[in-house]
């Protein structure tokens, strides 16, 4: 922990766990950090990025809220912080638009993970933390995810085993007239709603292609996607055709393969299944991903059914990561 601690002191980018994914550090309030943070990652210089922080009080240092928005980030901060939410607020000018990506808003969190709580407290800065991965593939949810991408590119990885939550953080913009969630995750837009005692708008799936200037990362069209050349999502009749096509890859539920093997007999594609159980789907989620890119197969079918519309938490943010991982450039 010293030495991660003092590698980032010195500018250099550290891969450390969070609750929800494997996040890449690098120092947040400083430009040349970030800029070598977007190149390691090949990040697009609009996607912005989260700023970690270890107490709420870091937090507000880097926001300018009106009362209305204080009081929002009071609420949900008081609620789920540490924790899986990050809050995008009206930044303060301490924070480089390098963190913000020209924008004039910031996106803050504090992480449950002992790990990070840990090292932000070693390093004494915030840290700007987007998933250790390159920009628009699979995030990492243990450390040798991390490796498969940036082994080359960074300075240290902090390894402490597999991720508990398994997908990235809910975002809720709170300086919107009506606060807006806008990427789904293990908090949901009912707790965010009962939180603030209002209704929490949900914003529409984003564009193929991310707009010029975002607020918030997490908002690229196509992301979340494995490194293979077709990727669609597949009804009972396609993933029965495709059981027994060794070149295929299926990513479905327990349920359904059970069932499919009744029906068909051991598959020759190779499957990866989701468990049943939100909270274990979302843990395993990433892994399956990363397992079946590995593999190579010259197409990926994703089960319909893990995509349902008008979910809420865990089920919403596994639903929304699949169909983006589906979506072309």
């Amino acid at each position: 922990m010293q030495q991660a601690a003092q590698l980032l002191q010195a500018g250099k980018l550290v891969a450390f766990p969070t609750e929800t994914v494997y996040g890449l550090g690098a120092l947040a309030l400083q430009p040349a950090c970030l800029k070598r943070l977007y190149a390691a990652k090949r990040r697009p210089s609009n996607n912005p990025v989260i700023v970690h922080v270890h107490t709420a009080a870091q937090a507000q240092a880097l926001c300018s809220n009106s009362p209305m928005q204080q009081q929002r980030f009071e609420r949900l901060a008081a609620l789920f912080w540490p924790g899986p939410l990050t809050l995008v607020c009206v930044k303060s000018p301490c924070v480089p638009i390098e963190a913000t990506a020209g924008s004039a808003k910031v996106a803050v969190r504090i992480s449950s993970h002992a790990i990070a709580q840990r090292l932000l407290q070693l390093v004494g800065q915030p840290l700007a933390a987007p998933s250790a991965n390159a920009s628009s593939r699979v995030s990492p949810t243990c450390a040798q995810h991390v490796l498969t991408t940036l082994a080359e590119r960074i300075d240290a990885v902090i390894d402490a085993g597999p991720c508990a939550v398994g997908v990235e953080s809910t975002v809720v913009d709170i300086t919107t007239p009506t606060a807006t969630l806008l990427r789904p995750g293990a908090i949901g837009q009912q707790q965010l709603s009962h939180a603030l005692q209002q209704p929490v708008l949900q914003r529409q799936p984003p564009p193929a292609h991310q707009p010029q200037t975002a607020d918030s990362p997490g908002l690229l069209g196509k992301h979340y996607a494995p490194n293979i050349a077709h990727i669609t999502l597949a009804n009972v009749q396609q993933m029965q055709q495709a059981w027994h096509n060794p070149n295929s890859a299926m990513l479905l539920q327990q349920s359904s393969a059970h069932t499919l093997q009744q029906q068909l007999g051991e598959p020759s594609a190779h499957i990866r299944l989701l468990h049943n159980y939100l909270p274990q789907r979302a843990q395993q989620l990433y892994a399956c991903l990363h397992e079946l890119e590995q593999l190579a197969p010259s197409r990926l079918l994703i089960e319909q059914e893990l995509v349902q519309t008008n979910e809420q938490g865990l089920a919403a943010a596994i639903a929304d990561r699949l169909r983006r991982a589906c979506r072309q450039p």
